[in-house]
């Protein structure tokens, strides 16, 4: 007797209708769970939370090495697969954009709050630098006395160092908007008091 498969012969399948229906069960499932994701709905969530939530952790802290900051990034992985997660097929593809999205979530946060500590450092050394004339205006400009301590300190921040708004923002722990009322009533009492012509001098030499 001939072996089966032989010349001439087709070839018989390897894989078995049992492990075809096992992954068209599996990719059914994922199908499943992604769509309720993407839905919304609380199931769904709560079914993609329990099977992946450990996998994000993990994933991110093996990237910045810190318990907390690894939480983080895993309930913002958790947060962006209900915002935009993609139709994905498989097990693997949804493990790996777990993971991916979990590590990608550390670093930007890394990146962060390093951002934050130098910003933080370089407010600090303008506020030390400014520290004798913020203390004593009148020996170097006397005018600027006639200010309130805060809008002093503005625009003192804002034009003799060079600091941005976000800068001078965390240096006097207000917002944006706040600094830029500083300014702007500080420099609107010195037109009052000079003149719109002196006053524009003196913005120039602030």
């Amino acid at each position: 007797m001939r072996p089966l498969g032989g010349p001439g012969e087709p070839r018989l399948s390897a894989a078995s209708p049992a492990g075809d229906a096992g992954r068209d069960a599996a990719a059914e499932a994922v199908a499943r769970l992604v769509a309720g994701v993407r839905a919304g709905r609380d199931d769904a969530c709560r079914a993609f939370f329990d099977r992946y939530y450990r996998a994000a952790r993990a994933a991110a802290y093996r990237e910045v090495r810190n318990a907390a900051d690894a939480d983080d990034a895993a309930q913002i992985t958790m947060v962006r697969a209900v915002q935009r997660l993609p139709r994905l097929v498989s097990e693997a593809q949804l493990h790996a954009w777990v993971t991916t999205t979990a590590r990608r979530a550390a670093a930007d946060a890394r990146r962060a709050d390093i951002r934050k500590r130098q910003h933080a450092m370089r407010a600090a050394r303008h506020t030390n630098a400014l520290e004798p004339t913020l203390n004593d205006p009148v020996g170097e400009a006397p005018e600027l006395g006639t200010l309130e301590p805060r809008e002093r300190e503005a625009l003192l921040l804002r034009t003799r160092t060079g600091g941005s708004m976000a800068h001078v923002s965390e240096a006097m722990g207000v917002s944006r908007n706040a600094v830029g009322g500083l300014v702007r009533r500080g420099l609107m009492k010195l037109r009052a008091k000079h003149g719109t012509g002196q006053s524009n001098s003196k913005e120039r030499s602030l």
